[in-house]
């Protein structure tokens, strides 16, 4: 059985995975074998042997699960649970880390409950993650984090919300600096997470893409392998998968160091 949970700070994967193709995340991730250590493989050299491993934005690698459920966590860039994976990986692509069984227990929580709200979710990944209170990130960062998932236009907008001049450069050089992804990436990530809402509506692979924003379901699931080092049928398609997909907003944590 596999499971997708969409919260509004995070998405949770859970389930078996096996080999995964080279690709990059947009957000902070956290990756656990739910059984034994997973083999991490880094483009361009470099292998990683571990049970929980953070991953930086960025990185590209592939893994092999084994036969195993995995528990995958991507973090809301500009979160507090972003800012705190962002530290465990230090100025490693993957850093391995310790204590499975606090995973293993966030993991059998998600699938014996299905959480029904995004307290209850909330409540089990501080718990994991143990976020820390840092400086909130800059303002327009917030603004053009919150425009991106909506799906609206960003510089323009940006300049005009927060009554400021800031040039296109200068914003993307700012959000990199809050959130160590780049604005491009994150709209990509933006529209996947509204194409996986589609899917638990109902929209078929196509429908979806375009309702996210892609061009056609070639490019949606170009995007989906390239984020994610898997097709989306391969995961879409899975007999028994569930979607829970937790509305209720949330304040955004603050875990984000400003440049």
């Amino acid at each position: 059985m596999s499971i997708i949970v969409l919260h509004p700070q995070a998405l949770v994967f859970v389930g078996p995975l096996d080999v995964v193709g080279v690709h990059r995340h947009a957000a902070p991730a956290v990756v656990v074998g739910l059984r034994q250590p997973i083999d991490f493989s880094l483009d361009g050299g470099g292998r990683v042997r571990t049970q929980v491993a953070f991953i930086r934005p960025g990185a590209r690698h592939e893994l092999s699960v084994g036969d195993q459920d995995a528990l995958v966590l991507y973090l809301e860039p500009g979160s507090g649970w972003a800012q705190a994976t962002l530290e465990a990986c230090g100025e490693a692509a993957i850093m391995g880390g310790a204590e499975p069984l606090r995973w293993q227990a966030l993991a059998d929580q998600v699938r014996a409950s299905h959480p029904a709200d995004h307290n209850t979710l909330s409540a089990a990944l501080d718990a994991a993650l143990q976020p820390r209170q840092a400086q909130a990130p800059d303002a327009r960062v917030l603004e053009a984090l919150s425009r991106c998932r909506t799906g609206a236009a960003v510089v323009g907008a940006v300049v005009e919300v927060v009554n400021t001049q800031v040039s296109d450069s200068r914003l993307r050089h700012l959000f990199v600096a809050n959130t160590r992804t780049t604005l491009s990436r994150y709209r990509v990530w933006c529209r996947l997470r509204s194409a996986v809402v589609a899917v638990r509506g109902g929209a078929s692979l196509t429908d979806a893409a375009l309702e996210a924003g892609f061009f056609d379901s070639a490019h949606f699931s170009r995007s989906f392998r390239e984020m994610f080092g898997i097709s989306p049928s391969a995961i879409f398609a899975r007999e028994g998968l569930s979607i829970v997909v937790l509305e209720a907003a949330a304040p955004l944590q603050t875990g984000v160091l400003v440049s």
